[in-house]
């Protein structure tokens, strides 16, 4: 018989203690639901094997139950609301299912059909045939233990918050690029009308441009390699001065007679 997991019973699991922010609840099984083989697992005997459990039980532990799954035949959830329960478990559903496994005897294989045999039909066989058949130890699992999660309902809870906090992030990051330009379009206006109020002239000082940017607010996103370049234009615009103040004025300020040009005056 398959194992029908109903709502009722997923309501009444009991929450455990330690779990305070979530839901992990612990659902009640039925003793026909524990003992019934939800699909069984064959461990080679060979010397060649990989692995060998020796010590029950092999413990298995499953978020889902899909097609093609072992178990997924055995194991239903049923919604409610007049639907029928439906074969297999999905990652939403925000159950933990842990089965215990226990070994059921030997069995062996025949490789041409692939079909099981107990260990007094793999001897007949054998025996008939002439032939030598693999073993194996065949472990049967049982459901020992259903948890109930709110594990799905809480990522996609996180998955929502995550985007509306880049959504904020992008706004807030969008809102300083606008600000930023406005204060860049207020710098360049001051800077057009000193120009203006120096004649036309494009020579502005570090300093007045320092005035500017501290004015509109833009000095404070000045990166280090502006703040530089003013002050080596200000370096320069200083050096330019000294060397203007160090010259020598020419004074234009002289008599000059004029000389008549003509023909010398002749010695009589």
């Amino acid at each position: 018989m398959p194992i029908v997991i109903e709502p009722t019973a997923v309501a009444s699991a009991v929450q455990d203690s330690h779990h305070k922010l979530d839901r992990y609840a612990i659902m009640g099984l039925t003793p026909e639901q524990s003992l019934t083989v939800v699909y069984s697992k064959l461990e080679s005997q060979g010397d060649l094997a990989d692995l060998r459990h020796t010590t029950p039980p092999w413990v298995e532990q499953y978020t889902s139950i899909s097609e093609g799954q072992l178990g997924y035949r055995n194991i239903f959830i049923h919604h409610g609301d007049g639907e029928p329960p439906e074969s297999g478990a999905g990652d939403h559903e925000g159950f933990i299912f842990t089965f215990h496994g226990a070994p059921s005897g030997t069995v062996a294989l025949d490789p041409n059909t692939k079909q099981i045999l107990t260990q007094a039909q793999a001897d007949i066989q054998e025996e008939t045939f002439n032939q030598r058949l693999p073993r194996y130890t065949q472990w049967d699992f049982r459901l020992h233990e259903v948890i109930v999660t709110d594990g799905p309902a809480r990522r996609a809870r996180l998955m929502e918050s995550n985007e509306e906090q880049r959504a904020r992030a992008e706004e807030k990051y969008l809102n300083g690029q606008d600000k930023m330009i406005q204060k860049q379009m207020a710098f360049f206006e001051i800077l057009l009308q000193k120009i203006s109020a120096n004649g036309g002239q494009t020579v502005v000082t570090a300093d007045a441009l320092k005035d500017i940017a501290t004015e509109t607010a833009v000095g404070s996103n000045l990166q280090p390699e502006q703040v530089a370049a003013l002050d080596e234009l200000q370096r320069a615009n200083d050096e330019y001065e000294k060397e203007n103040a160090g010259m020598v004025a020419v004074d234009t300020k002289f008599d000059v007679t004029p000389v008549k040009r003509g023909r010398p005056p002749l010695n009589r």
